[in-house]
């Protein structure tokens, strides 16, 4: 089927050196109240002007080239 181990979502192949445009909105003060811990899958604020990013590359990485992958079963 796949190359490596399904995800948590049983999807092949999904994890690794893209970013992913999330539907959680994004404001940089929001993040500041898991400063040295571990949050679970923050959803950000109720509401915002730019949506999130996530994964892929490191926090200071700033580019315009955004690549997206398709997932469809077979």
């Amino acid at each position: 089927m796949g190359s490596f181990p399904p995800n948590a979502l049983g999807l092949y192949d999904m994890s690794g050196n893209v970013s992913d445009w999330c539907w959680d909105w994004f404001d940089k003060n929001y993040y500041k109240q898991f400063e040295g811990q571990s949050a679970k899958n923050p959803t950000g604020p109720e509401k915002g002007s730019y949506r999130v990013r996530r994964g892929g590359s490191t926090p200071v990485t700033r580019n315009f080239h955004i690549g997206f992958r398709l997932a469809r079963t077979l």
